[in-house]
């Protein structure tokens, strides 16, 4: 072969190993017949602590944790034929520290020798990272699913709430008018009522008349103050706060970001009844 061929192959080698060695990322070659490491660079030793010359007395087995080794030799024996694999695996150190990867492995021939050249990225912080994220959202789903639980029960307890007050209240008061307009009917067409007496009882019915009316008022503000679609969201907790200081005779402080509220008018109403 001539001197000016063999110096051309013999520069690109030594290119090669550079680039190589100056990868980033941890990098190595292994045997595909012993798994043992045959080329090993920088980042590599620096990543999992172990010296140039021990990594080459090592094999794919000293670098997987324990419980996953039975099954590396039968993972490594499926994917050797394939020109080009990318999978996800867990590593160790040489101190013992496991961490997560993602290699991409590509067949090569090193010294005449059958193997696969692998680059490894250590994707721990990632995986972190999105199981954090996926557990943020599971906990927020669950609030979520909670929160609107709780509004559909807040839903039949004012129904039940509702349907009783008409029934113990409003019925009660209507049935009322309605026997003191028979009574009021019968007794003036017989004559047997007098003006004074019949004004006394008109102005009782007046009055039992407001009163519903106020119960009326009272009960439909309850289920939508009217002071949410007015003033909004907070001024209507407000309201609801003053009013249970009424009832328990209890003093409450509200601390509110008013500007950072910006609801649409079912989440207002939804978010008021959870309040409630």
């Amino acid at each position: 072969m001539p001197s000016r061929v063999r110096g051309t192959e013999s520069a690109a080698m030594d290119d090669y190993r550079a680039l190589f060695d100056l990868t980033p990322l941890p990098a190595y070659v292994f045997d595909d017949l012993t798994l043992r490491f045959l080329a090993v660079n920088t980042a590599a030793i620096e990543r999992y602590g172990y010296s140039r010359d021990e990594f080459l007395r090592l094999s794919l087995e000293d670098i997987r944790p324990p419980e996953n080794r039975h099954s590396l030799v039968s993972s490594v024996r499926d994917q050797i034929d394939i020109w080009k694999y990318h999978g996800a695996w867990r590593h160790v150190t040489r101190s013992g520290e496991a961490f997560d990867v993602e290699i991409v492995s590509e067949r090569v021939t090193f010294h005449d020798r059958a193997a696969h050249f692998v680059v490894a990225m250590d994707v721990t912080e990632r995986n972190r990272a999105q199981q954090a994220a996926a557990e943020r959202a599971h906990e927020s789903n669950d609030l979520s699913r909670r929160v609107w639980a709780r509004a559909r029960a807040r839903r039949e307890e004012d129904r039940t709430r509702l349907a009783r007050e008409l029934h113990d209240q409003l019925g009660q008061a209507l049935a009322a008018l309605k026997i003191d307009l028979c009574w009021l009917a019968d007794v003036a067409a017989a004559g047997q009522i007098s003006e004074e007496r019949s004004l006394t009882k008109i102005e009782a019915m007046t009055r039992l008349v407001d009163d519903t009316i106020w119960r009326v008022r009272r009960i439909s503000g309850e289920l939508r103050p009217p002071v949410l679609d007015k003033l909004g969201l907070i001024a209507a907790i407000e309201w609801e706060v003053r009013a249970f200081e009424r009832r328990a005779g209890v003093r409450t402080i509200i601390e509110s970001t008013p500007d950072h509220v910006v609801l649409d008018g079912g989440r207002a109403t939804a978010v008021f009844r959870i309040f409630q």
